[in-house]
């Protein structure tokens, strides 16, 4: 076992003494049982949601679910259904056999869970505060990238807010399955992450502690009630009472984890931390038989509350048939029913909610641009060396829902200079008001021929040549802070995408069928396809002189701009590059009705037209270009070849010889 390893289940095991000794002595007939009881409880449930931050990884939220159902709800229900037969069968024992108005209140207490569940299942509670609290933190860790950022400190400052509230509003409060004791735990299991990330010296620990104690005493010298008990939302007095609570419990940590140096006196130890969970679900049940048989002596229970459930634990992690109920262990017959409801009962879940989500989405986005362009504010300047130049079309099909989208685009974060919406004359006759009237707040509408599409972006880069243009579709909702990160990686050379496809390429290094491109891929591609619907910024060095050539892109790609645009990128030797984050398309209701790509991809047309563009070009990533436009590349002929070689070279396509050949000619090529 490995040294981590052995003082992080000695942490446990120190904390599970902790919990079965509090639980004793809080059943205990005198005062010191009493002040014992209180003091270990200020830290002792704290101390084990730490240690499973401490221990956390991120993970995909499907695949975590899943996992911790089989490792905390199976075994949860498990015990929930043994004890209850075994509690029934003692009361019967005892000659006090349950009413029926008894059984049933206990179904319903142990259904809900929480602060319902007392005496032999009172810890219950833990678990389903754990399960709910790793799936939150798991999503938030994932948006907010680092414990330490600050998305983090914001969700923790609001969690920790959230528990005060509960505690002040809803005291004693019987939430389901401790769902109110959640906000405390995700702050407590935040700690744990962060102590793991940043692995703070000995001197940083010691100090916090010594800080947080002084604060203690203080906060007690001047009458404050100092508790923290998570299951009944008792935090103590607003954030003194979670600082020491987590001062505490690393406290804790550090003091095993020097114990652990000396492996005799933490191997024993850490074997009770690996039964924890048993024994934290039985622990209670040992006592209350005890004492319900007439056994007091508080130190024999004490043994017997923690030596039952370890024999216990080593019995049925010896049993195949036992351990997957008991031990979460994800094997045997639980392991096949959480896979039959993952993969026979999750698509359904997954296709209901994907299609409730696509219902809901155009409502959503009225919602949004609704409180929005009301409170909008005048954006920043944007800091490009030339202007910034939002560019869209659109046509009457589309007009009804037109002026929802351009409020998206006059009320960014950043300030374009300018906002254009390019119709034909005919169209603009059909205008509505309600996209007439955006004039007075920056919309420019300006006119031009009809080339379908290709009215986004080719009248723009006609009349500002040295612009940073942005195209946009004119059927989605854009966030506020939409323009501001396409510009936030902006480049005289550079395309900017929101959202983007990968190319996919066979052995031979042809194009696959569209159908066989990776879409919307979530960080950068060595070949990314960037799709307009999210949004595109072009830097005024980033498309060849021939994008413009209205004859040509007609003839090629009638109804496919976004290929034509990623082929003019490519021959500019353009880099591309995709923001951060993750693009939701959010369309207007009815919108989609005549949307291009579904006739692009629905009928094949795109493979058509990139084979059109492919016979004229050549591969984007090698397209032919004339010795002019080489000039105009970030990089010489001899740097060409040898990208040329290199890609080559890694499809195999070169021997060692062939190799060293074009190596040599590359080396003695004067630079053009």
């Amino acid at each position: 076992m490995a040294v981590r390893n052995i003082w992080l289940d000695a942490a446990k095991g120190v904390g599970i003494l902790l919990v079965v000794a509090a639980h004793v002595a809080g059943e205990g007939p005198q005062q010191r049982d009493i002040i014992f009881a209180n003091a270990v409880f200020l830290f002792h449930m704290p101390l084990f949601f730490v240690i499973s931050g401490y221990v956390y990884k991120p993970r995909d939220r499907q695949q975590l679910f899943w996992k911790k159902s089989a490792s905390l709800a199976v075994p949860y229900i498990s015990f929930l259904m043994v004890l209850t037969i075994a509690v029934v069968a003692r009361r019967m024992l005892l000659g006090d056999p349950p009413a029926h108005w008894e059984l049933r209140a206990m179904a319903i207490n142990e259904i809900l869970g929480g602060m319902r569940l007392g005496r032999d299942f009172g810890v219950f509670w833990f678990v389903t505060c754990l399960f709910f609290t790793q799936l939150i933190y798991n999503d938030v860790a994932r948006w907010a990238k680092n414990p330490g950022s600050r998305r983090m400190l914001a969700f923790v400052g609001f969690s920790m807010i959230s528990g005060y509230l509960i505690q002040a509003v809803l005291p004693l409060n019987q939430s389901p399955w401790a769902l109110a004791a959640v906000p405390m735990a995700l702050c407590c299991f935040w700690f744990g992450d962060l102590l793991r990330t940043f692995q703070f010296s000995r001197r940083i620990r010691w100090t916090f502690i010594a800080a947080v104690m002084a604060l203690a005493l203080i906060a007690w010298t001047s009458g404050a009630d100092i508790q923290f008990n998570m299951k009944y939302s008792i935090f103590g007095p607003p954030v003194v009472g979670l600082l020491i609570a987590l001062g505490l419990s690393l406290a804790v940590l550090d003091l095993v984890r020097e114990a652990a140096k000396i492996e005799k006196l933490a191997a024993p130890v850490a074997k009770l931390g690996e039964a924890s969970l048993v024994i934290m679900f039985l622990h209670q049940f040992f006592q209350f038989s005890f004492r319900d048989f007439g056994i007091t002596n508080e130190l024999v229970i004490m043994l017997a509350a923690v030596s039952g459930p370890l024999l216990i634990y080593q019995f049925l992690r010896r049993s195949a048939l036992l351990a997957p109920w008991f031990l979460g262990t994800g094997d045997g017959a639980p392991g096949r029913l959480i896979n039959w409801l993952r993969n026979g009962l999750g698509w359904r879940i997954r296709n209901y909610r994907e299609w409730l989500f696509e219902l809901a989405k155009p409502y959503v986005a009225h919602l949004l641009i609704a409180v929005r362009w009301p409170l909008r504010r005048k954006g920043r300047p944007h800091g490009l060396p030339s202007d910034l130049v939002v560019s869209l079309t659109s046509y009457p099909a589309r007009f009804p829902t037109l002026h929802l989208t351009l409020r998206c685009l006059l009320s960014q974060t950043i300030a374009p200079d300018r906002v254009i919406l390019w119709v034909t004359l005919e169209d603009a006759k059909h205008l509505p008001k309600s996209v007439n009237e955006l004039k007075l707040h920056g919309l420019e509408i300006r006119f031009c021929k009809d080339i379908r599409s290709y009215k986004k972006i080719v009248p723009a880069l006609l009349a500002f040549p040295a612009a940073y243009i942005v195209t946009a579709d004119d059927d989605v909702y854009y966030s506020k802070r939409w323009l501001e990160q396409l510009v936030e990686k902006a480049g005289e050379r550079t395309v900017v995408c929101h959202r983007g496809h990968a190319v996919a390429l066979n052995e031979r290094g042809r194009i696959e069928p569209y159908s066989e491109w990776s879409f919307d891929v979530a960080g950068q591609s060595e070949m990314l396809f960037p799709t307009g619907v999210g949004g595109v910024l072009y830097g005024p060095k980033s498309l060849s002189p021939e994008a413009t050539d209205e004859e040509t892109f007609t003839s090629l790609c009638p109804q496919g701009d976004d290929i034509w645009l990623f082929w003019m990128g490519r021959r500019a030797g353009s880099t591309y590059v995709k923001t951060l984050n993750h693009w939701t398309e959010l369309s207007w209701r009815g919108s989609q009705t005549s949307a291009l790509h579904l006739t692009n991809v629905g009928t094949g047309r795109n493979d058509e037209q990139i084979r059109k563009i492919t016979e004229r070009y050549g591969l984007p990533a090698f397209a032919p270009l004339s010795s002019d436009k080489i000039r105009r590349l970030p990089f010489t002929a001899e740097e060409m070849i040898a990208r040329i070689q290199k890609a080559l070279d890694a499809k195999g396509l070169l021997t060692a010889e062939e190799s060293r050949s074009l190596w040599t000619k590359a080396s003695q090529t004067k630079p053009d």
